[in-house]
């Protein structure tokens, strides 16, 4: 007969073999295979900002995108962003029928002062999360229009000694980011920056001295990044 020590420890050694499904020590292997994508083309590869419909500031126009997909996915997402942003422009999902090609359109709407390099990412999402992305350039490319000198504020007539103040509003087709600066050129032939208060609003002021009465012509202008100047905005001042 067994003794009773012999027959506990078999026991014991039946239930930890029957709780054991994988070899001590070791963890189950995930044998998922993400979908990868590849070969992304996107159509036109280059837009000219002023050809496509919207406002003087915005531009909404359609972009085809289509990549290689191999192995299982549940969608694939083109997003076009430009590089001037972190929000996307546009973004499209399309769910595929399986490996192969795959295309989707993109509407994309973009600020007139974003246009230059457009980024277009396609993201295949496998059943399981797994991810796998391609990318591609597109070029938007648009005609620089000037800025302009909207709006001076100033005295008619001026009592030296004091300080001589301006407010200048200023603005740019391109949008606020393209205006570089706004300047006044004095009798003197000297260049003032103005300073920017908020968008669009500039201030300078001038310590005069006691002068000679009679009339000042104060000239003022802005420029953009690409070089462009307004036409200039005279104010005449009279010192009494």
């Amino acid at each position: 007969m067994r003794s009773f020590i012999s027959v506990v420890f078999a026991a014991v050694l039946l239930v930890g073999i029957a709780g054991c499904d994988t070899t001590p020590g070791t963890s189950p292997v995930d044998q998922a295979t993400p979908p990868r994508v590849s070969g992304l083309t996107v159509t036109p590869e280059n837009v000219q900002f002023e050809d496509v419909a919207g406002t003087s500031q915005t531009a909404t126009f359609t972009l085809t995108a289509s990549v290689n997909l191999e192995g299982a996915a549940s969608e694939v997402r083109f997003i076009a962003q430009p590089f001037a942003s972190f929000d996307p422009a546009g973004e499209t999902v399309v769910t595929p029928g399986g490996a192969g090609r795959v295309e989707g359109t993109i509407e994309v709407t973009l600020p007139r002062d974003q246009a230059g390099i457009v980024s277009v990412l396609a993201v295949a999402i496998g059943p399981d999360g797994g991810t796998s992305e391609a990318r591609s350039t597109v070029v938007v490319e648009r005609e620089n229009l000037p800025p302009s000198v909207d709006e001076v504020v100033g005295p008619m007539t001026f009592t030296p000694p004091g300080i001589l103040r301006f407010e200048v509003m200023a603005s740019d087709p391109d949008g606020p980011n393209d205006l570089l600066k706004v300047q006044v050129g004095a009798g003197s032939g000297q260049l003032f920056n103005l300073t920017a208060q908020r968008e669009g609003f500039y201030t300078v002021g001038f310590d005069i001295p006691e002068v000679e009465p009679g009339p000042e012509v104060f000239t003022f202008f802005a420029t953009d990044r690409a070089g462009d100047e307004s036409a200039p905005v005279e104010f005449i001042v009279t010192f009494e």
